[in-house]
């Protein structure tokens, strides 16, 4: 971060929240003090800064922490609005499974590990498909492996895979992927098959699930971006896609 030709220099716990900002001579300009769910319990600010809590832009007017898809209050420990995914939970407005000790959220679609951070929380230990098809998805990622990659990554190339594939919807609908997807535009077809016409033979699992809006059929493709294994949920309902993230093996 640079502030009046002046740079400073982010450290986060273990969360990824930003605890302390220091400068160039790393002199403490900032400190924060967090609750499990975000609720700020001290501070020190000397320069302005807006990312705090697991690494999140905070509205200092409204209070809460913007998620791109939704906003999340702290001190209620709940979204403000509902969630457009209906899988999770009863409870649309719940926090990461009211789990933020072992969870967090860097969409406000979904709850992620913060222990395997590069995994959607419904990939278990060794790969979705190895039981289904036992041609994909058959190993896991080992820490070293992902401590590697993150070292050789920049952080741009990072957030376009970890953080929801953002080119993949970026073509695919216009705005919010799932407010989308679930309200109105078709993509056409030419637009996701850049996508998906690397997927392996077939698709690795095809679930139907019937719900409040409609019966929903979700299938998991594996590709490659960037040259990294990305395991792509394709979801399809009355015509309409759209694409989510569901893991990467970073290369």
């Amino acid at each position: 971060m640079e502030s009046k030709l002046n740079r400073y220099y982010y450290n986060v716990d273990e969360q990824g929240s930003t605890i302390f900002i220091t400068d160039k001579n790393q002199q403490i300009k900032n400190e924060y003090y967090y609750d499990a769910f975000g609720r700020v319990l001290e501070s020190k600010e000397e320069v302005h800064n807006g990312i705090t809590y697991t690494g999140q832009q905070f509205d200092g007017i409204t209070g809460q922490y913007y998620l791109r898809a939704r906003f999340y209050n702290p001190v209620i420990g709940r979204f403000t609005q509902e969630d457009t995914y209906r899988g999770d939970g009863l409870n649309l407005y719940a926090y990461c499974k009211n789990n933020a000790v072992n969870y967090y959220d860097p969409s406000g679609y979904e709850s992620a590990s913060k222990a395997r951070p590069y995994y959607s929380s419904e990939i278990p230990d060794g790969g979705v498909c190895g039981e289904n098809s036992g041609n994909y998805l058959n190993k896991g990622v080992s820490n070293s492996e992902i401590d590697g990659a993150v070292q050789s990554i920049k952080e741009q190339k990072k957030d376009h895979i970890l953080y929801g594939t953002s080119s993949s919807r970026k073509n695919t609908t216009a705005g919010h992927s799932w407010e989308v997807f679930f309200e109105g535009r078709k993509p056409s077809f030419g637009e996701i098959e850049p996508y998906i016409k690397k997927a392996y033979e077939g698709e690795c699992t095809n679930q139907v699930f019937n719900t409040k809006a409609g019966i929903i059929t979700k299938k998991l493709y594996k590709t490659n971006i960037d040259g990294n294994e990305v395991w792509l949920y394709i979801f399809e309902r009355n015509g309409k896609i759209s694409i989510e993230d569901a893991g990467v093996n970073l290369k």
